[in-house]
């Protein structure tokens, strides 16, 4: 999902020399033999294990808060509360008060008062073949249960 997504940002912002405008993710990805080509950039930002290592490399363990988007996207306070406390910050947001017209606003801490409004600028594609989506996944399922041994939390894309 990472590579997908990634892939339709640069899209949307024309990344130079990347994809142009019209180009759809499985015309991008495979070869003239119908392969996904996993060597291509746009896999590398979902190789969580070999960034963690490098990162790994300079700092310590106790260092890093991880956040799966799943989680942030059905608990978005519970998760941005989480990550409060890991920073040692009081909390600036309590609850999600409302959803409409693309904007999720929340209430923001009595001592801060107000609202807090985010866009929420979903960017749709058309659906991904379902035999690319299992060859990305059966190339990136190394990886990721590799982060997420190392990382000490599991997901159900690390399975």
């Amino acid at each position: 999902a990472r590579a997908i997504s990634d892939f339709y940002h640069n899209r949307r912002i024309h990344a130079k020399g990347f994809v142009n405008e019209t180009q759809e993710f499985e015309d991008y990805v495979i070869d003239e033999n119908g392969n996904v080509q996993t060597h291509l950039e746009v896999f590398t930002p979902s190789l969580y294990d070999i960034h963690f290592t490098r990162w790994l490399g300079f700092f310590n363990r106790s260092q890093f808060h991880i956040i799966n988007m799943d989680d942030l996207g059905m608990n978005r306070v519970e998760e941005i509360n989480k990550l409060e406390d890991f920073l040692g910050v009081d909390h600036w947001i309590d609850r999600i008060v409302s959803m409409e017209n693309g904007k999720l606003c929340y209430d923001r801490h009595k001592l801060l008062g107000g609202y807090y409004c985010e866009d929420m600028d979903v960017h749709e594609h058309h659906p991904i073949p379902t035999w690319i989506i299992r060859n990305m996944t059966e190339y990136l399922r190394p990886h990721a249960l590799k982060f997420c041994q190392m990382a000490d939390k599991y997901y159900d894309w690390c399975l």
